[in-house]
């Protein structure tokens, strides 16, 4: 083990610039990362993580205190039992990542979809910064 490797538990929480998630492309027990892509548009900042294999029903974003988190959890069973054989095959995906807010981000204003392995989260900007509360947003 090298002195950067991590073995804090907690979630990594950084700003809207910096990585979302450490830039391995393995996670310590061998499974994917999640690509994160993050824009500063006029009126707006757009999040996008890409995410096969979830479903709209997998996550859960949040707001609380100016920290925006998105978690993502599958499990998944598949039960098959024929004549001399029985198959069963599970899987279990999940990650969590966390960021600081800019403080002109509009808490009436978040919206997140999912769709075709994509997890878009939309954030409009204000003109003045804005404290954000505990909230949990509706993923459409």
């Amino acid at each position: 083990m090298t002195n950067s490797t991590k073995t804090n538990t907690l979630p990594k929480i950084a700003s809207m610039t910096d990585n979302f998630w450490d830039t391995e492309a393995l996670t310590s027990a061998g499974e994917p990362k999640y690509a994160v892509n993050i824009q500063d548009k006029a009126g707006r900042y757009k999040l996008e993580v890409s995410a096969p294999g979830f479903k709209k029903n997998d996550f859960r974003i949040t707001t609380d205190n100016g920290v925006l988190t998105v978690t993502a959890e599958s499990n998944r069973a598949e039960n098959d039992q024929k004549e001399n054989y029985i198959r069963k095959e599970f899987s279990h995906a999940s990650f969590t990542g966390s960021f600081l807010l800019p403080e002109n981000v509009l808490e009436d204003h978040i919206s997140a979809k999912y769709h075709n392995g994509l997890f878009t989260v939309n954030l409009k900007k204000s003109e003045k910064g804005v404290l954000l509360k505990k909230r949990q947003i509706k993923i459409h």
